[in-house]
């Protein structure tokens, strides 16, 4: 696996254009599985630490909120880190 700074450089990288044209690909790409482009990238964010898995899903929120459908759907990835961001007990 690469290291968790190459991969967050990627994401960083690589996902603004990949919500650019989510639209398209979506309506163009009949042999795209969309569920597994979501579920892997869900499964690689949430492999970041918490501050950065936050700087990306907060800002695919804000997109997901003024996109909608126009934005993949990694909805499962942000309730996980909500829950381990959030809702962790308190160390004793």
């Amino acid at each position: 696996m690469a290291s968790k700074e190459s991969r967050c450089l990627l994401l960083q990288t690589w996902l603004v254009p990949f919500y650019d044209d989510f639209t398209w690909m979506r309506r163009g790409s009949r042999g795209l599985d969309h569920n597994l482009i979501e579920e892997g990238l869900t499964n690689t964010i949430l492999t970041l630490p918490l501050a950065w898995q936050q700087e990306i899903l907060m800002s695919w929120f804000d997109r997901f909120l003024n996109s909608g459908d126009d934005c993949p759907n990694i909805q499962k990835g942000f309730e996980i880190w909500c829950k381990r961001a959030f809702w962790r007990n308190p160390e004793v």
